[in-house]
């Protein structure tokens, strides 16, 4: 069952962090965090040793065939019949013999009968499934050419359900074959993979790996709890009897399916098309799982013939039919033998069948548990790599589980420790809750805050600890421990420095908005732990470097600077639109505050000795503000705003692109762009003549201040284009209601009226010269200007 954190989820973490403080003291309390949803796992991970094979597997022999026992008439009347079934439990070496039915009385079908293959709960069966599909159809091949196909990836079905069993005997010899899941919990595999007289009797263990690609085992293992086989094969190592039923110890099967198996009647097969995929050992170390598909030739009662490609390694192998319209595999024989001309495996028959059936349904289903690992080194890591008390710090690690039920809630808890050895006594950095994780799927544990006050400065492995409260029973509790590698140094905290900065290309060059400009600095951290991440700035000041005005370029990130360190800084970045003049360029690392640090005062560099100068090309373009209307009057903050007017190219040049701005202000005399009214409208182009009409664009009011105000619009606050004429890129309208209610008595309290004031009008203004023409401080200029009273009253002076 999942277990989700769903509405009540703040009640459940209050209660885990109670839990934890309960176990790992005071401090857990503000440690424990919440690990994210549990991913699929049918990805290919490298990892856990648990999802790879060991090195002393790699290119295990095949497993031999021992040769036939030659027994005189006595001898073979001695023995029981070559159908009943002889039974192994390799935990404690006892043998015992049944019949081949378990069920005596069961009424037999004469003709054939199949049990169904399963998808299991990871289905569907082919669904994105890379690689070959099983034949339904028949094809022309030669046994002479060697047709077998390798499958990778294995998770698609019914690629996963066919395994690799890496077998040892009683002489300690080892060897490889292969085998497929039939049901939950049973493997069906070659006799000579669980018998051989050669090796000194029965496997004394055998691990079963579904779906083994190479050196990845997407889906674990599983080992061998009982073994059956025919007598026919353990007395006498009758090819006839060939054929072995293994019990495991989990039901696999369950989560990634089965292959069925059938029998019918021997006229059914010459010609039928049949697939075998296994594990030959001629390819890959033997780890590799190849495919191919062929027809039967003949059949006896109990052996199948075939031109299947195969080697040796692929003993055990299914045979299998493949019928399309049910989406049904059957196993009709499991391969045994190779020939030149001609190989062959043992054939299912009907008393097989019900041999099979009868003792496989009687088996008592083994437990389900989980079984939590780490999912490998690859998978987890911590920055920055030095660090100081209250500093940030960032730990993490993916937890798989290779079980075969869903685990239920549990804690990752992060620890540093002095050695490679991690215990619960070692001293906590933090903990997270896992509310679950299902079968072969894994979920990443991250773990942020601020490095612990109570760990002292030295150096330190980082290791976990999962299920750290052994919450859940798994199959192992020997996988739960694991550490990296490289030591944390855990030390004073990190002090940035900006040794020096520069850039190029100076004054007297000219550079234009957009322009590449390159940036250097040199970077110090002179403190004993690592900073970061923070953010380096470029400044443009028009100050001498007193004042940080205009941002000049795109800010830098920098994820970590190790301690002790100095890293020299260079990147080639656009100029920002910013207007023409000379600058100084500042350069500022740190101004947030992200990095807690001794010192602030050498977080900033002024680049002397020289300028930055920028000089915007002219442009044709001339935007102008046409017309402006702004209702409803009142309007209140979340309320729609009408806007109404046109913003037009008057020039003769494509603008570029700008933003439109909309703007309260205070002052009702000479307005300022105070405080914004709207969202702005972004434009990426005006060709000449062309128009914005602003009704086309509906705005909400924001949470202005409340009263009465000029409302306006402004064009190009921010200079990215460059006009000849700037004094239409404006209007403003007096007297509008923000979140106020008209009051007539407070419009005319301590008012005078209108007609008793003077009106003084700028009526017209020039001077003279203008750009293209550069004037120095100090040079001579006209200007001209016509000043009215519209108002019978006078000014005054």
């Amino acid at each position: 069952m999942k277990r989700h954190l769903g509405s009540g989820g703040l009640v459940l973490l209050i209660a885990l962090t109670s839990w934890a403080a309960h176990l790992y003291g005071e401090q857990a309390e503000s440690e424990l965090q919440l690990a994210s949803a549990p991913q699929p796992g049918v990805a290919k991970r490298s990892g856990n040793p648990a999802l790879s094979v060991p090195q002393e597997k790699w290119s295990v022999a095949p497993v031999r065939r021992p040769k036939r026992r030659v027994l005189t008439a006595q001898e073979k009347a001695s023995l029981p019949p070559p159908d009943w079934i002889v039974v192994y439990r390799p935990a404690t070496g006892e043998t015992r013999l049944e019949p081949p039915l378990a069920i005596p009385d069961r009424v037999l079908k004469a003709a054939a009968d199949a049990m169904p293959s399963s998808t299991g709960l990871l289905g569907p069966p082919y669904g994105g499934l890379a690689g070959p599909r099983p034949s339904d159809h028949s094809r022309q091949v030669i046994i002479g050419t060697d047709d077998r196909v390798r499958v990778s990836p294995t998770e698609g079905y019914p690629w996963r359900v066919i395994g690799k069993i890496f077998l040892r005997f009683p002489n300690q010899s080892q060897w490889g074959a292969s085998s497929a899941l039939i049901d939950p919990f049973h493997v069906l595999t070659a006799g000579h993979a669980v018998y051989s007289a050669d090796e000194g009797g029965w496997v004394t263990e055998m691990e079963f790996i579904p779906g083994l690609d190479g050196y990845y085992a997407p889906f674990s293992s599983a080992w061998d709890v009982e073994v059956r086989a025919p007598s026919g094969w353990v007395d006498q190592q009758d090819p006839d009897y060939d054929w072995g039923l293994v019990t495991l110890d989990r039901n696999i099967g369950n989560i990634i399916g089965w292959l069925g198996y059938a029998y019918e009647a021997v006229g059914y097969y010459p010609g039928k098309v049949l697939n075998l995929a296994g594990y030959p050992g001629d390819r890959d170390e033997g780890l590799g799982l190849y495919w191919a598909a062929n027809v039967a030739t003949r059949a006896t009662d109990n052996v199948l013939y075939h031109v299947i490609d195969t080697s040796t390694g692929q003993s055990g192998s299914p045979i299998w039919r493949y019928i399309e319209d049910t989406d049904q595999s059957h196993i009709m024989a499991v391969h045994t033998y190779g020939d030149r001309d001609e190989n062959s495996g043992t054939r299912i028959n009907e008393t097989r069948f019900n041999s099979i059936r009868d003792w496989s349904g009687l088996d008592p289903p083994p437990y389900d548990y989980a079984d939590l690992i780490d999912d490998g080194l690859d998978y987890a890591g911590f920055s920055p790599p030095s660090v100081a008390s209250g500093s940030p710090f960032h730990v993490f690690c993916d937890v798989r589980n290779i079980g075969t039920t869903t685990s239920l809630g549990f804690i990752v808890s992060f620890h540093a420790s002095a050695d490679t050895v991690i215990t619960p006594l070692d001293p906590t950095i933090g903990m997270v809750y896992v509310p679950y994780v299902e079968p072969f799927t894994y979920v990443d544990c991250d773990w942020s805050g601020p490095f612990p006050a109570t760990i002292p400065t030295g150096t330190y492995y980082v290791g976990w600890i999962i299920d750290s409260g052994d919450n859940v029973v798994e199959i192992s509790e020997n996988n739960n421990i694991e550490h990296l590698p490289t030591p944390l140094i855990v030390g004073t905290p990190p002090n940035i420095r900006l040794a020096w900065g520069d850039f190029n290309p100076a004054s007297p060059v000219q550079l234009a908005p957009g322009d590449p400009l390159i940036l250097s600095s040199l970077l110090q951290n002179t403190g004993g732990s690592a900073a970061g991440p923070f953010w380096l700035e470029f400044w443009a000041s028009r100050t001498g470097g007193l004042t940080t005005n205009l941002f000049l370029a795109q800010s830098a990130r920098i994820d970590v600077l190790d301690r002790t360190s100095s890293v020299p800084f260079s990147t080639v970045v656009p100029l920002d639109s910013i207007p023409d003049g000379p600058y100084t360029v500042v350069m500022v690392a740190d101004r947030p505050n992200e990095v807690s640090e001794p010192d602030e005062t050498d977080n900033r560099v002024v680049v002397g000795g020289k300028r930055l100068l920028v000089i915007r090309p002219q442009t044709n373009a001339d935007l102008a503000v046409e017309s402006f209307a702004f209702g409803p009057n009142p309007v209140f903050s979340g309320q729609q705003i009408a806007l109404n007017g046109q913003v037009r190219n008057i020039g003769t040049g494509d603008s570029g692109p700008f933003w439109i701005e909309f703007w309260g202000s205070y002052d009702r005399l000479y307005p300022l762009p105070q405080f914004f009214l709207c969202d702005s409208i972004g434009v990426g182009n005006l060709r000449p003549g062309e128009a914005i009409n602003l009704s086309d664009y509906p705005r909400t009011l924001y949470a202005t201040p409340a009263g009465v105000f000029m409302v306006g619009v402004l064009i190009d606050r921010i200079d990215q284009v460059s006009e000849r004429d700037e004094t239409n890129n404006y209007l403003f309208l007096d007297g509008h209601r923000l979140n106020q209610v008209f009051s007539p008595a407070i419009e005319a309290d301590g008012q005078v009226t209108k007609d008793q004031l003077p009106d003084v009008v700028v009526a017209s203004a020039d001077f003279w010269p203008a750009i293209p023409d550069q004037l120095p401080p100090g040079a001579a200029m006209m200007i001209w200007a016509r000043v009215e009273n519209h108002s019978p009253v006078p000014t005054g002076p």
